[in-house]
């Protein structure tokens, strides 16, 4: 479908269309979406034509997954995971258990989790909150791609994973796994 056709993009344009797609989600779910403060010539950064973008560090972390709010396409999610995995993508990193179910099903398996710590959270959480918007408290959850779906809800996998001590820890758990 040429409506899900991807561009490369230099690291400026990736920032500003990922800011435009973060900006079309309600408060409540922008929070989610993190950008980084600089993307590298590194990163394999790309967009589509409906202004939502994912991209794929160099160690094979898929980051900012980000479907514009305005994209109308259906599989907009399931491509954009497609081509971070066709460009190296085998690991990520995402908040709580909505994204859950999306991850599974797209052939990534939960590995650890770290408990949601209020000193880190996105200052957008922070103003959804204020502003009296349903936000909770949601885990870290880490993710290597295996290809296949996870049969495990998000439930019992955060009842039979130990938790880890903090974000650090839990990548760490997640990256020796898939070493």
């Amino acid at each position: 479908v040429s409506s899900l056709s991807f561009k490369e993009a230099t690291p400026d344009e990736f920032k500003s269309t990922l800011m435009q797609a973060k900006e079309s989600m309600p408060l409540s779910q922008r929070w989610r979406v993190d950008v980084h403060d600089s993307y590298s010539s590194r990163d394999k950064l790309f967009v589509m034509d409906n202004g939502s973008c994912v991209a794929v560090e160099p160690s094979g972390n898929i980051v900012s997954v980000c479907k514009n709010a305005s994209a109308t396409e259906r599989g907009v999610g399931n491509a954009l995971l497609q081509k971070a995995v066709e460009n190296g993508g085998d690991r990520l990193d995402a908040f709580g258990g909505s994204l859950y179910r999306f991850y599974t099903r797209n052939g990534f398996e939960p590995v650890s989790w770290t408990p949601f710590d209020v000193n880190y959270a996105p200052d957008e959480w922070k103003e959804a909150l204020q502003k009296g918007l349903d936000v909770r408290q949601e885990e870290v959850v880490f993710y290597k791609y295996t290809g296949k779906t996870t049969s495990t809800t998000y439930e019992e996998f955060i009842e039979k994973t130990p938790p880890s001590a903090d974000y650090d820890a839990a990548q760490k758990v997640r990256d020796e796994v898939m070493k």
